[in-house]
Parts: C-alpha cells; sequence; structure tokens
C-alpha cells in the first residue's frame, strides 16, 4: 500500500530536465506551469531559457527544487545575458544533494545599462547649441563606464572560478608560455580584451546620434562597436 509506494519513492532519485519557456509573463498558453511537473520530482533542470539562475529555487508546489543553468554565451544583448554564466555539477547521495557552481571564463564579459538623456547628471539642455558634441560626450563616458565595469566583472568570475576549483587560468598562461608543454583549450576566446557593451538610450526632444560613427571610437575595446 501507501509504505510500498514510499519505499519506491525513497529507492530513487528523480531528475526532470525539460527545454521549454517558463511562467515569467508569457501567459498560461506559451509556457510550462511549475504545478505541470509531478510534484515527486527531486530536481528540474530546466533549459531553453537564457538567464542563468543555476543556483536552486523552491518549486511553488514546495516538493522539488530548480536549477536553470541558462545559455553558455550572450546570444543576445539583452539584460538577462549579462548574468554571470556558470556550469553546475550535481552531488547526490541518496536524496540528500547539492550543486557546486563554477563560473564560465571564456565568456565574453558584457555589461547592459539605460541612459534618459532628460535625467542625465550633467543636466543637458535639448535647447543649447551645442547639444550635441555634449550628448556624444556624456554616451562616450558611459560607454568607458560599461567596458571598465565588464572588464572588471570578468576579472571577479576569473577568481571565483579559481576559487571553485578550475585551473583555466593556470592552463592559458602556460599554454602561452610554452604550448608544447601544457594542455591546450579546445575553445578560447578572440580577442578577449574586447567586451559587449550595450548602452540604450531615451532621447526624447533630443537629436539621435549615427550609431556607426559614435560606435567607430571604441573598436579595438569593444566587441560588437
Amino acid at each position: 500500500g501507501n509504505e510500498e509506494k514510499k519505499s519506491d519513492e525513497d529507492a530513487f532519485f528523480n531528475i526532470f530536465a525539460l527545454h521549454q519557456n517558463r511562467d515569467v509573463g508569457r501567459g498560461s498558453k506559451n509556457c510550462v506551469q511549475e504545478t505541470m511537473i509531478p510534484e515527486w520530482m527531486d530536481v528540474v533542470v530546466w533549459g531553453h531559457e537564457h538567464e542563468c539562475q543555476i543556483d536552486f529555487t523552491e518549486s511553488v508546489l514546495g516538493t522539488f527544487r530548480i536549477t536553470q543553468p541558462g545559455s553558455s554565451v550572450a546570444t543576445s544583448l539583452v539584460a538577462g545575458e549579462s548574468v554571470t554564466k556558470k556550469i553546475g555539477i550535481l552531488d547526490i547521495r541518496g536524496k540528500q544533494f547539492r550543486l557546486h557552481t563554477v563560473p564560465l571564463t571564456q565568456v565574453r564579459p558584457f555589461t547592459t545599462t539605460d541612459v534618459i538623456l532628460s535625467q542625465h547628471r550633467n543636466r543637458l539642455d535639448p535647447e543649447d547649441n551645442h547639444i550635441d558634441s555634449k550628448v556624444t560626450h556624456a554616451l562616450e563616458e558611459e560607454v568607458q563606464l560599461q567596458i571598465l565595469n565588464a572588464k572588471e566583472k570578468h576579472d571577479q568570475d576569473l577568481q571565483h572560478a579559481e576559487e571553485a576549483g578550475s585551473n583555466v587560468v593556470d592552463v592559458i598562461k602556460n599554454q602561452k608560455e610554452d604550448p608544447s608543454k601544457h594542455p591546450v583549450l579546445r575553445y578560447t576566446l578572440v580577442n578577449p580584451e574586447k567586451v559587449l557593451v550595450r548602452v540604450r538610450v531615451e532621447h526624447s526632444n533630443f537629436s539621435t546620434l549615427n550609431n556607426q560613427r559614435f560606435g567607430a571610437k571604441f573598436v579595438g575595446e569593444i566587441a560588437n562597436s
């Protein structure tokens, strides 16, 4: 009876992997609801969604945990893609489990921000005769700040990866010194010094800039310029 069913449940650790939209305001017909998943699952690995939310969260049912690893690279320049990309190693012993996460190091760092010109700290005036040059200068400063943020974030990710047990930093250093004596990473970033930056500008009442001309100022620093 019930005791036998309980014994069967305890004999297995149940992992459910799916590749579907999650319910994040898409409407009930365009996603999988957590309530559709059998409550006897232990862990759900949710694919398809790109944002890395790899740490366990409790389901709405309260009977299983969900991990959303996200995409391994930024596939579009949206805020969710700027979250640090990670992999997870799941340790299981009986019904006990834990997730050990490691940041990916060969992912181009990416930051994004929004700028509202009418609320900018420089108090920009659309009627100013020199407004175009002032807007250009203000946005150049913002891009440079995002470049610094992206590089700092990448350095932190490398440090966290090393603390999590990754030796990729040493491997890259050693293979540069003598590739014949050290393991070679199959995939590494081309021009790793370049970062991805997106500055979304709300420019009501202000004239727009020439995107190509503006982006040309950052060639060599930004991969998407």
